[in-house]
């Protein structure tokens, strides 16, 4: 049935694709050589995958370094120091709430 017409067809595909080589380049293609370009076409493709992922990532370390006056959490811990200075629980409490409110945290408070 529909598994043997599978299987002829791609001969078909393989065998149209090895005569268009065999005219294009009027020399004999051989399994090695098919292998061979395949081979070096899986290098190049890997090749230039790792160095755009190595890209990305030189982009995103330089993103990262060149916040180094912000601090981000600064907020956050001035308001947890607040347990050991006398502060209540309560005051604490609502020093975290709206620093999380200011952030855009609204969804935690829902």
């Amino acid at each position: 049935g529909s598994a043997m017409a599978m299987i002829s067809r791609r001969r078909l595909v393989l065998v149209l694709l090895l005569l268009a080589c065999e005219i294009y380049h009027a020399e004999a293609v051989t399994t090695k050589k098919v292998l061979t370009w395949c081979q070096y076409t899986v290098v190049c493709c890997c090749t230039t995958l790792s160095f755009l992922c190595a890209a990305l990532v030189v982009l995103f370390l330089l993103v990262l370094s060149g916040d180094d006056d912000d601090d981000e959490w600064a907020d956050f811990d001035e308001a947890a120091y607040g347990l050991g200075n006398g502060t209540s629980n309560n005051e604490t409490e609502r020093r975290l709430t709206n620093v999380l409110l200011r952030r855009g945290y609204e969804y935690v408070f829902a």
